[in-house]
């Protein structure tokens, strides 16, 4: 009983390493390790998230060119980051109004 008793905490441990989803139409200021952005069919770019913090959002969408240190032709490290505004839609995407990427 003590060995089931011990291991379910360390079980639950990665959950929590997660933050809740953003709620949709809410204002956020986010930020966590990102992929490279890419170009969509709509005029302008997404960068899909694994995660975020303080909430999470599936992607961050935005209109016009990719941002400075965001995407596609350069070189893409493992721990680059970025920080980013905007609103939540109904997707759970957040539609960017500013952008950082660490270089």
């Amino acid at each position: 009983m003590r060995v089931v008793l011990l291991a379910v905490p360390m079980l639950l441990a990665p959950l929590a390493a997660f933050a809740a989803e953003c709620p949709a139409n809410s204002k956020q200021s986010l930020s966590g390790p990102m992929t490279q952005a890419r170009s969509n069919n709509k005029g302008g770019w997404t960068i899909n998230l694994l995660s975020s913090t303080p909430c999470t959002v599936f992607a961050l969408v935005g209109r016009g060119p990719i941002p400075a240190n965001c995407g596609e032709g350069e070189y893409f490290s493992e721990d680059k980051k970025f920080t980013a505004t905007g609103t939540v839609n109904q997707n759970i995407e957040l539609e960017v109004t500013s952008i950082q990427c660490s270089k």
